[in-house]
């Protein structure tokens, strides 16, 4: 009987013990907060504030919120008179006249949103999603690098080919020289972890039915991100680490097209990335 007993007491300590280290992260205290946030890349809307909670379902980009209070790492808000809790990396706060308060980014509004600018947030929710699943902090999108990718992207566009060599007898990833292109194009970034400035680069190809040509773009730079996934088991998986990189925190992304034949067009695409900057 008392080893029965025991053995329960046992039980309980153990549940209890595994139960607190699962939850210990969703004890964050709440401060009263009264503002409003917009998404800028896809979220998730949990029950509680933490990583383990139960998730809900998943925003989309530009959507805003009213907030009612801070729990640590999210923002508590209220979605048909439920708290739901919402992840503060990957949303932008709203001035009284809601407008974006980004340091880096000049963003239009929605409806001047242009279409350069819906395939950067399109790609930078692709990389953020992935990083959301492993628990890393998202990518900073930054003007600086989207500017260096943008000048890259018209180069390879104009070469007609996509690569890292900035001189034909270059090695394939001259590092020494490709850092020293970044800080001539205004990008000085840290070195951590063994890490400084990124770049990745691909091609793909768009069969557009009209004009905007939007949701065929969008297809395209896909194909390019479903191919950086594939590296993940491979011995070469550069443009993989790019993307789950704890050491990276900042993206920038641009593509350029090209028309082959009508309503054909190659898609140049650049991502240049960076730890922090100096």
């Amino acid at each position: 009987m008392i080893k029965n007993f025991l053995k329960i007491i046992l039980f309980i300590s153990i549940f209890s013990l595994l139960r607190w280290e699962m939850f210990a992260d969703c004890e964050a205290v709440e401060v009263p907060l009264q503002t409003k946030v917009i998404t800028n890349s896809v979220n998730n809307i949990r029950e509680w504030a933490c990583k383990t909670a139960k998730l809900q379902w998943k925003t989309k980009i530009w959507i805003t919120y009213d907030v009612v209070a801070e729990a640590g790492e999210y923002y508590k808000v209220m979605i048909d008179g439920q708290a739901r809790y919402i992840f503060k990396e990957w949303v932008d706060l709203v001035n009284e006249n809601k407008e974006l308060a980004q340091a880096n980014v000049e963003t239009p509004k929605t409806s001047e949103v242009s279409f350069e600018d819906e395939i950067w947030k399109y790609w930078l929710s692709l990389y953020n999603w992935e990083r959301e699943k492993l628990w890393l902090k998202p990518y900073n999108y930054d003007k600086r690098l989207q500017d260096s990718a943008k000048i890259w992207a018209k180069i390879s566009s104009d070469r007609w080919y996509s690569s890292h060599k900035r001189n034909k007898g270059d090695a394939y990833y001259d590092f020494w020289k490709i850092q020293n292109w970044f800080k001539n194009n205004w990008v000085n970034c840290k070195i951590e972890n063994w890490n400084w400035a990124v770049e990745n680069v691909w091609y793909g190809i768009a069969f557009c039915k009209d004009s905007d040509c939007l949701e065929e773009t969008k297809k395209a730079v896909k194909s390019t991100f479903d191919g950086y996934m594939k590296e993940k088991w491979k011995k070469n998986a550069s443009h993989y680490k790019s993307i789950t990189s704890p050491s990276l925190n900042h993206l920038g992304f641009w593509i350029h097209k090209k028309e082959i034949k009508p309503n054909v067009y190659w898609i140049y695409n650049v991502t240049h990335l960076c730890t922090n900057f100096n």
